[in-house]
C-alpha cells in the first residue's frame, strides 16, 4: 500500500517539475521578447532624435525654415507689402534669408513660386520670347515693381524707371527700354555695385581718365596708366572734378554706361540702391524660373490691343516649321492694324503673342497680357511647413543655388549640407521637442523594466519551487527504493 501511495505522490510531483519547467521557458521568452522590444525601443529613440528640422537663426534662437523665409513671405497667392518694401529699402523686422540665391525647387527642379510671380514670369517669358534670359528676367523684374503699387516705395520706384524710358526716347528701337538695359546691368553684377569716389581729369595726352584722388588729378603729367581707375558698367560712381567740385550735377552718382562711355541721368545712388535691393533677391527666382520652369502653369485669358481693349479669345494657331514671328507676318499679311492680337504656338509649346501697329508685327507688351494660374498644388504643399519640412527629408523639396543669375543657372540636387556647411541654414532637433521625445523615451523604458521585475520574480519564484519538487522527488525516491530493500530483506531472512 504504501509502494502506491509514493508512486502515486511521484507522478504528482513529477507533473509539478514539468509544469514548473514550463512556466519558467515561457517566462524566459517573455524576457527575450522584452530584450527585442528594449532594443526596438532604443532605435525608435534614435530615429526620432534624427527627425531634425531645417532651421535659420534668428535673435530668438531658431525657426523651422518655411516657404516664406526661402522664397519671399507671400500673402494669399501674392506677396504681402510689408515684405516687399521691406526688400526695397534693406531693413525690417521680418525674417529674410541670409543668401538670396538659395531657391525652393521641386525633386525635378521646378521652381516653387506663388501665382502672382508666376504670371510676372510667364508675361515676361512670352512678351520677350526672342530675347535671352537676362533681358526676360530684366523684363519681369520691371513688371513686378509695376504691379506692387501697394507696398512702400515701389510706386515712386516705378515712376522712376517710367520717366528713364521717357527721356530715352531716340534711343536705338532695337534697344531694350533704357531701365531695362539698367536692371540688366545689375542683374550681371549682383545687384547694386557702388563704385566709390573719382576723380576726373585730362592726362598729358588730352583724353578724359579718371584717377583716385583730386592731388594726382591735379598733376596730369604723373598720371601713368597704372593711376587711372577703368570704370566698371553698371557700377555708380561719385565723380568730382581735380579742384572737388561736382562733376555733373546731373550725373552726381549715377551708373557709368560702358556702350556709351557716359553716365546715365537720374541714376542716382538712393534709387539704384533700392532698385539693386529688388534685383538681388527676385533675380535669381525669375531666372531660374524662365531657366528650367515652375511648379505650375499659367495660362493666356486675354490679350489687351493697342487700344485697350481686352480680347478674351483671341486667335491661336501653330506656328509649324515657321518661326513665330514669321508665322505671325504671314498671318497679318495685308491685314489692317485694328487686328485682334494673335497668338502663336511654337514646336516646343510656347506662347508668342503678336499685334501689326503701324504695317509693323511686334510683339505684345506683357502688362497688355491676362493671366490666370492653374491650381498650384506644390505652393500650396510648400506652405504648410511640416510638409515642407518632411519634403527636405524625402528630397519632394529640395534648396538649390544659383549660381549664374543672368542666366538662371543652378544645380539640381544640391545636398543640404552644402546649405549647412555655407551657414545659410541649419539643421537641429527642437530643445522641447527632443525633450519630449526623452521623456517618451525614459516611460517606455520604465515600463519595460517593471515587466522585467516582474518575470525575474516569478522565474525566482518558480525556481525556488523547482528545488523544493526536485528535492521532495528524490525523497519519494529514496522511500520507494528503502521500502522495496525491505520487503526483499525481509524474505530471504
Amino acid at each position: 500500500m504504501g509502494l502506491a501511495v509514493s508512486q502515486v505522490r511521484l507522478l504528482a510531483l513529477t507533473r509539478r517539475k514539468a509544469d514548473i519547467e514550463l512556466d519558467i521557458q515561457i517566462n524566459a521568452k517573455r524576457k527575450q521578447a522584452l530584450t527585442r522590444r528594449a532594443t526596438e525601443l532604443s532605435q525608435q529613440y534614435y530615429q526620432k532624435l534624427q527627425h531634425s528640422k531645417i532651421q535659420y537663426a534668428t535673435s530668438d534662437g531658431y525657426e523651422n525654415v518655411n516657404y516664406n523665409y526661402i522664397m519671399g513671405i507671400t500673402s494669399g497667392t501674392s506677396y504681402d507689402n510689408g515684405f516687399l518694401s521691406q526688400v526695397l529699402y534693406g531693413n525690417g523686422e521680418l525674417p529674410q534669408k541670409t543668401c538670396n540665391t538659395m531657391i525652393l525647387t521641386d525633386q525635378y527642379g521646378k521652381v516653387v513660386v506663388n501665382d502672382s510671380m508666376a504670371q510676372i514670369i510667364t508675361k515676361a517669358k512670352i512678351a520677350q520670347a526672342d530675347k535671352k534670359t537676362e533681358e526676360q528676367t530684366a523684363n519681369a523684374v520691371r513688371l513686378l515693381i509695376e504691379q506692387q503699387s501697394g507696398a512702400k516705395g515701389f510706386s515712386e520706384l516705378a515712376k522712376r524707371l517710367s520717366d528713364l524710358d521717357m527721356k530715352s526716347a531716340d534711343r536705338d528701337p532695337n534697344l531694350p527700354d533704357l531701365s531695362i538695359d539698367i536692371i540688366m546691368k545689375m542683374i550681371k553684377n549682383g545687384g547694386y555695385m557702388d563704385g566709390g569716389t573719382v576723380y576726373q581729369t585730362t592726362n598729358a595726352d588730352g583724353r578724359v581718365v579718371y584717377v583716385g584722388s583730386a592731388d594726382l588729378a591735379q598733376h596730369a603729367e604723373k598720371i601713368g596708366p597704372h593711376d587711372e581707375i577703368q570704370l566698371q558698367d553698371g557700377y555708380n560712381y561719385n565723380v568730382y572734378t581735380a579742384e572737388g567740385a561736382i562733376a555733373n550735377i546731373k550725373t552726381a552718382g549715377c551708373m557709368y554706361d560702358a556702350s556709351t562711355a557716359s553716365f546715365i541721368e537720374n541714376t542716382d545712388k538712393q534709387m539704384m540702391l533700392y532698385l539693386g535691393n529688388v534685383i538681388s533677391y527676385f533675380a535669381p527666382i525669375i531666372s531660374a524660373s524662365l531657366n528650367n520652369g515652375m511648379t505650375t502653369s499659367v495660362n493666356v485669358v486675354g490679350v489687351k490691343d493697342a487700344n485697350g481693349t481686352l480680347h478674351t479669345s483671341p486667335t491661336q494657331i501653330d506656328a509649324g516649321t515657321m518661326t513665330p514671328l514669321e508665322k505671325a507676318e504671314q498671318y497679318f499679311n495685308g491685314v489692317n492694324d485694328s487686328a485682334q492680337p494673335l497668338i502663336v504656338k511654337d514646336k516646343d509649346g510656347s506662347l508668342h503673342i503678336f499685334e501689326k501697329i503701324g504695317g509693323v508685327v511686334k510683339r505684345v507688351s506683357q502688362e497688355r497680357i491676362k493671366t490666370e494660374v492653374d491650381k498650384n498644388t506644390k505652393f500650396l504643399e510648400s506652405c504648410e511647413t511640416d510638409k515642407l519640412q518632411a519634403g527636405f527629408q524625402s528630397g519632394v523639396f529640395q534648396l538649390c543655388h544659383v549660381y549664374n543669375v543672368a542666366k538662371g543657372g543652378y544645380h539640381k540636387n544640391t545636398t543640404l549640407d552644402y546649405f549647412i556647411h555655407m551657414g545659410y541654414v541649419s539643421e537641429k532637433l527642437d530643445s522641447s521637442e527632443r525633450e519630449e521625445i526623452t521623456a517618451w523615451y525614459n516611460a517606455e523604458q520604465a515600463k519595460i523594466s517593471e515587466q522585467e521585475t516582474y518575470w525575474d520574480e516569478e522565474v525566482t519564484n518558480l525556481s525556488t519551487e523547482l528545488s523544493s519538487v526536485n528535492t521532495e522527488i528524490d525523497s519519494v525516491k529514496q522511500l520507494k527504493t528503502n521500502a522495496i530493500k525491505s520487503v526483499f530483506d525481509w524474505g530471504s531472512s
